[in-house]
């Protein structure tokens, strides 16, 4: 009965009270408390957790492929969760599968293929957003406008997103709109993941069924007429998929394409939360961190022609905005747990963890521990000093400390070809060139009597990230 009665305790504070943030918090500190570990069991939605908040933990346990077979555990891919995939639909995260769906998705991330998503794609969309937000400003009686500007970016984000993966275009928010489906799809991610009518989760499910119908309508344009779609991923990965040179050769059904693109979609949705992260810690840390940044914009010779024509090859140029990026992101709810299932009973830190059970990959307890980052809750991109542009944490790149891969994980732990996101190195890019352009033109501000909420819900600022934002004077951008 007791069993029960905690069971249920931990699924309220998860889902409602304190919040899912704040819970992987808590689970982090009382797993140190507890003889200095970093796993911790639990009990949540009925199931045994081993939650583990360590790199060391990750890499010996969680991403090893003979102990644990990871599943995307949201509403995305889960079979437990929304009780109605198919398992011809769900790719799995390990495996000979794992092998062949790597080799697939690795094709993005060319670094022409980033460029060509830059250019064609992000720098259009996001200068219509500056020259909205600077018309509004300069209609204003105070030269300032006091807005909620994460719902803006949200939006700017995701219509380029949908642009870049599927080359659907769009601009509505009605009830019938992809945004809109999408919003109802993302509501689902802080919802009891029980599939009842009428409740968000349900929702949540229905929009998802519509995603794959749209992404499927895309697939169908772009096998009748490729050529009016040259640059966006889906057009990429066909083409990829139908060489026999290149290992291609049809491996992935369509199905999976569907399901992989749906995944892009979702994982797009983090790139407004890892832009609002860096400015909104930006604006509230040692204000030395921005002089620094502005100093950069300021006096970079190639600053124009990189917010014109964005390359890897240019953003790499400005160190000062990777790091600062690098610490938003370690800072920012975008990616904070994933979930795998035991396959293979093994002991770490002297808990037993037994075949059959659930782990947990606390990737926000590894980004807020004490052991991996030194003072983990203060904002300060100088800790990425000469390590701006990797995407691994402190202790290096694996190869002198294989944990070092397992120590900053917004996209996920390991390397890009093999456990990390394969979008994780266009969505660095995005996120840099987003923030650049941004802070380029726009000073922003901490509206009076606000705060930023990060621990209440998974995805998004609690309060839609209000902000006095000024335009910057004129730097020649026209």
């Amino acid at each position: 009965m007791y069993a029960i009665f905690a069971d249920i305790f931990e699924t309220v504070q998860f889902a409602l009270t304190i919040g899912i943030v704040n819970w992987l918090a808590q689970k982090a500190e009382e797993s140190r408390q507890n003889g200095e570990r970093s796993i911790i069991k639990t009990a949540l939605l009925g199931k045994t957790i081993s939650v583990i908040s360590s790199p060391e933990g990750l890499r010996r346990v969680f991403y090893n492929e003979r102990i644990c077979k990871r599943n995307n555990a949201t509403i995305v891919t889960s079979k437990i969760l929304t009780l109605g995939n198919s398992e011809d639909t769900v790719v799995e995260l390990d495996g000979q599968s794992h092998t062949t769906r790597k080799a697939f998705l690795n094709n993005i991330t060319h670094v022409q293929a980033i460029n060509n998503g830059l250019q064609y794609f992000v720098v259009a969309k996001i200068e219509k957003l500056i020259a909205d937000i600077k018309r509004r400003i300069h209609s204003s009686p105070n030269a300032a406008i006091d807005i909620h500007f994460y719902h803006e970016l949200e939006l700017c984000t995701w219509q380029i997103g949908l642009q870049q993966i599927i080359g659907l275009e769009t601009t509505d928010e009605d009830n019938d709109g992809t945004i809109s489906i999408m919003r109802t799809w993302k509501k689902g991610y802080n919802a009891i993941p029980v599939d009842i009518p009428f409740t968000n989760f349900h929702y949540a499910i229905l929009a998802r069924n519509k995603l794959y119908d749209i992404i499927r309508d895309q697939l169908s344009l772009h096998r009748k007429n490729p050529s009016a779609y040259p640059h966006t991923i889906l057009t990429i990965l066909l083409a990829h998929n139908s060489s026999k040179n290149n290992g291609g050769g049809g491996d992935v059904s369509d199905d999976a394409i569907v399901h992989e693109i749906l995944h892009m979609i979702e994982a797009f949705t983090g790139i407004p939360m890892a832009v609002a992260a860096t400015l909104i810690n930006l604006s509230q840390a040692d204000p030395k961190h921005t002089a620094a940044l502005s100093k950069e914009l300021n006096t970079s010779a190639d600053l124009q022609s990189i917010l014109k024509a964005p390359t890897v090859a240019g953003l790499d140029c400005l160190p000062v905005l990777s790091r600062t990026v690098k610490e938003g992101l370690r800072t920012g709810a975008v990616l904070v747990f994933r979930l795998a299932t035991c396959i293979e009973t093994t002991e770490f830190e002297g808990v037993i963890i037994n075949a059959g059970e659930t782990v947990m990959a606390n990737f926000w307890g590894v980004h807020k521990s004490p052991d991996v980052y030194v003072d983990p809750n203060v904002f300060n991109p100088e800790r990425w000093v000469g390590n701006e542009f990797g995407l691994f944490g402190p202790s290096g790149d694996g190869e002198n400390n294989p944990n070092g891969l397992y120590e900053f994980v917004p996209f996920g732990g390991s390397l890009q070809w093999q456990r990390q996101c394969s979008g994780s190195t266009t969505a660095f890019s995005i996120v840099r060139f987003i923030a650049a352009k941004l802070l380029n033109s726009l000073d922003f501000e901490i509206s009076q009597n606000q705060s930023y909420d990060w621990k209440s819900n998974l995805v998004v600022p609690s309060n839609q990230m209000p902000c006095i934002i000024t335009a910057k004077v004129d730097r020649n951008e026209h």
